[in-house]
């Protein structure tokens, strides 16, 4: 064995010991730990990069020091290690593959293409039977689902928080976008078409309850889809395979705005509903087709028209009732509708007799009701003469109106109801 020459007294018991055994190389003595040297081997010292301060040298210790667990623990503590990193991995996993926003939005494409008002209702969570339009059977004719329907995207929500306005009385809601995306709501974007017609809507969906099983769900405010009838006459109606009762169509006053109270349609599936009217003594049948799209309302609207013999008919019955008056003669009745400004018309006696000179020109419309309405566009002539007590010779020239309404009587006759009015008012 190869002794060394030098040795420094760097440990405990070095002056003593001849570092017997120490082999060639060595820089430590096995026995007495003390540092050896040789005078043919310097030390090599590696030189700092220019500009830079040389570290200070760390002697590494003899021994590291290690803390072993029993192995009774360690085990057990790493398969709880594993479970929970399992069950974490495990529930994002189940809550983003198997719960996604467009589970029940696939839910619904299925329901609308399979016309299935029941499952739609069940969505919606109301009771099928309860609306006649997604109760079993109502859509066996007269009606078309909606085709090509699919999920074009999915977008969650921007991170935000409700903040107060400055009248510190409301809210307004503002988006963060330095934040990461509100994964407990979505806006899922459904396209489909409806007569060969591209639709698109946004349906908001949310994250339901907490824990393992987090599903999705569609608001169902922006699914409720509405459809109803209104005819130029009311009665029923065959929307889709459905009996209904028509709405009357919508009056408009004077400034052309409808009524504040507008009829409410019936919970339908969004498509084509095709509605059909049957005709009576005074309309023709009416048909026609509506296109409903999804979360939104339609009117299935009706025109029927005047039957040409009603509206003859009811020209005959004007004649008629002018004639009347005239042969009554004298003072007429209210119910003849004459006017005369002079004011000697009321002085006439009984038995003054009346010429018809021109009969009204009058139009026929439907009166919202299921009647006919009767307006007089330009009056008509009668005349009448008389002697007063002196002897004098009276002309009276009156205005004839015959403003009324037509309705259809038992039996499927024709009644002509004229407007009574006071002579001489305006409103005649």
């Amino acid at each position: 064995m190869h002794s060394t020459d030098h040795a420094t007294a760097d440990a405990p018991g070095a002056e003593d010991c001849d570092h017997q055994g120490a082999r060639e190389g060595a820089r430590f003595c096995a026995s007495c730990g003390a540092t050896l040297t040789t005078p043919d081997a310097a030390p090599v010292t590696e030189a700092a990069p220019a500009g830079m301060p040389r570290p200070a040298r760390r002697e590494s210790p003899g021994w590291v020091r290690r803390l072993r667990l029993p192995r009774r623990i360690a085990v057990p503590l790493a398969v709880v290690a594993v479970v929970a990193v399992a069950g974490v991995g495990g529930l994002y996993i189940v809550q983003g593959q198997r719960y996604s926003p467009e589970e029940p939005a696939r839910e619904l494409i299925a329901a609308l293409e399979d016309g299935d008002g029941r499952a739609v209702a069940a969505i919606l969570g109301v009771d099928a039977e309860a609306h006649p339009l997604l109760a079993a059977g109502a859509l066996d004719s007269g009606y078309e689902p909606p085709t090509n329907l699919e999920v074009l995207g999915v977008a969650f929500d921007t991170a935000g928080e409700r903040e107060a306005t400055g009248d510190g009385m409301s809210t307004r809601w503002t988006e963060d976008y330095t934040q990461r995306p509100d994964m407990e709501h979505a806006t899922v974007t459904i396209g489909y078409e409806l007569a060969g017609e591209a639709f698109t809507v946004d349906l908001d969906a949310t994250r339901e309850g907490s824990g393992w099983a987090r599903p999705w769900a569609l608001n169902p405010a922006g699914l409720e889809t509405t459809v109803r009838a209104s005819g130029t006459a009311p009665g029923a109606v065959q929307l889709a395979a459905v009996s209904i009762d028509a709405d009357p169509a919508e009056e408009t006053d004077g400034d052309g705005w409808g009524d504040a109270d507008e009829p409410v349609g019936l919970l339908a599936l969004p498509g084509v509903y095709t509605a059909t009217a049957p005709g009576d003594g005074l309309w023709t049948d009416a048909a026609t087709t509506v296109t409903v799209p999804l979360g939104e309302d339609g009117t299935a609207v009706l025109s029927a028209d005047i039957r040409p013999e009603a509206e003859a008919d009811t020209l005959a019955a004007v004649v008629a009732h002018v004639d009347a008056c005239a042969a009554a003669g004298g003072y007429p009745d209210a119910a003849c509708g004459w006017r005369d400004d002079t004011g000697w018309m009321s002085l006439m006696p009984d038995d003054a007799t009346w010429t018809v000179e021109t009969y009204p020109s009058v139009e026929v419309e439907p009166d919202h009701a299921g009647g006919l309405e009767v307006h007089t566009t330009t009056p008509g002539v009668a005349v009448a003469k008389y002697d007063t007590v002196a002897g004098e010779t009276r002309t009276i020239t009156a205005e004839v109106h015959a403003n009324g309404y037509t309705t259809l009587g038992d039996g499927g006759t024709l009644d002509y109801e004229p407007q009574a009015c006071d002579i001489g008012q305006s409103y005649c």
